[in-house]
């Protein structure tokens, strides 16, 4: 049995693709010209040990921004909530050319926060992770641009929009804490 497993562990790592300078969510990919039938045999591959081939689950991108997987569920929960709240905003505002341009600019900015967190953290690598971040930086402070342009021209009261002001700030300076936590050194964002 054991040389029946010694052959075709070979057999399967002569057709192993090397991954090695892969990204590190490379899989081994490996194509079998042959057949082999055996009965009650383990896998052998399992059981290769070489550190020239990368076999394992893909390093989740919110580790590389220092935080848990509930810390990023609780971060994408609250940019939902933003998303939620800026489209209620958003509908509130009188039907005039000015509130009808504001209105489409702040839903899109304020949806857009949270549908961008949800592909950074399907990164496919560390730097894709920070620009994703770094998108969902520019949109939450063209949010709170345009939360401000609607304290600005009176259409509503700045005690009615603070506490929305204050979560998207809140938000802002989360995400730029992940983006700093990201690239590993305290050079600015």
């Amino acid at each position: 049995m054991t040389s029946i497993n010694s052959c075709f562990c070979s057999v399967l790592m002569r057709n192993v693709r090397r991954v090695d300078s892969m990204a590190p969510h490379s899989i081994l990919k490996s194509t079998c010209h042959y057949k082999v039938k055996i009965e009650n045999w383990t896998n052998p591959a399992s059981q290769i040990r070489n550190p020239k081939f990368q076999i394992g689950r893909r390093r989740t991108c919110t580790s590389w921004a220092g935080m848990d997987r509930g810390k990023a569920d609780e971060i994408h929960q609250r940019l939902i909530e933003f998303g939620a709240r800026t489209t209620r905003v958003a509908k509130m505002l009188p039907r005039t050319e000015e509130g009808r341009h504001i209105t489409q600019q702040l839903m899109r900015c304020g949806l857009a926060a949270a549908a961008n967190y949800a592909e950074a953290r399907a990164a496919e690598s560390r730097a894709d992770f920070i620009h994703k971040l770094r998108i969902v930086l520019k949109e939450l402070n063209e949010a709170k641009s345009w939360l401000q342009q609607i304290v600005a021209n009176g259409l509503f009261s700045r005690d009615k929009m603070g506490s929305l002001i204050a979560e998207n700030q809140e938000l802002c300076w989360i995400i730029a804490a992940s983006i700093k936590t990201a690239r590993g050194s305290g050079r600015p964002i």
